[in-house]
This record gives structure tokens, C-alpha cells and sequence, in this order.
């Protein structure tokens, strides 16, 4: 465990509150997508979906995390 608090712990946090306004599919698909970096093919097939659903739930996912930082990063979107 950590006992100190760093920089790092404000930007998991941050992450965190972040990915809650999304939803469970564009969780992944973000998560796959930005941090695995897997290109919209893979995430399709990891995910069982059709690729112009990946590019849906990755385009939603952006426009809601857009609203999130204008909206100062609230967890109640």
C-alpha cells in the first residue's frame, strides 16, 4: 500500500471519476483502444462487436468525456 500521497494518486483518481460517466462497453472500448492500444479491428474482435460499433462507443465515449472536463470533472453526469 501507499502511504504517501504523489502526483500519480490525483491523476488515478482523475482516471477513475473519468471512466465512471462512462459506460461499460465504452469503458472498454476507450480502455482497449487508449491504453492497450489495440486498433478498432482488434477491439472488435476481442470484444465480439462489429467494428462500426467500436467506432460508436469510442466516439461516444470522447463526446461524454468532453462534457465531463467542461463540466470541471463532476462524477454526476
Amino acid at each position: 500500500a501507499v502511504t504517501e500521497s504523489s502526483g500519480d494518486d490525483s491523476v488515478s483518481d482523475k482516471v477513475q471519476h473519468m471512466l465512471k460517466v462512462l459506460s461499460e462497453q465504452e469503458r472498454s472500448c476507450m480502455i482497449l483502444r487508449s491504453i492497450e492500444g489495440l486498433s478498432y479491428e482488434e477491439i472488435a474482435e476481442s470484444l465480439a462487436m462489429n467494428i462500426n460499433t467500436v467506432r460508436t462507443h469510442l466516439r461516444r465515449a470522447r463526446e461524454k468525456l468532453i462534457v465531463w472536463r467542461e463540466e470541471g470533472g463532476r462524477d454526476d453526469l
